[in-house]
């Protein structure tokens, strides 16, 4: 679930992949993730530097991304 502005948003999701890449030596993720609302096998991706994402971030890990100004934030785990 959503919640926030039209700037500003976190929404709740589920981790589908995990892709770690560099460039130039710098870290990054290709992370996929679906959303509570989206349809069936539907994935979203997004790619953050490695110091959006916590460590040991889990394919199937529930998750909540923030949104700034239609860029990524943060990614941090839900605890169950």
């Amino acid at each position: 679930m959503a919640s926030g502005n039209f700037f500003q948003s976190e929404n709740e999701a589920v981790l589908k992949s995990i892709r770690p890449y560099q460039i130039h030596g710098a870290r990054f993720f290709e992370i996929g993730f679906s959303l509570p609302s989206d349809p069936g096998d539907s994935v979203r991706r997004i790619r953050v530097p490695d110091n959006l994402i916590y460590p040991d971030a889990r394919v199937g890990d529930r998750v909540k991304i923030g949104i700034l100004l239609g860029n990524v934030t943060h990614i941090v785990k839900v605890e169950d």
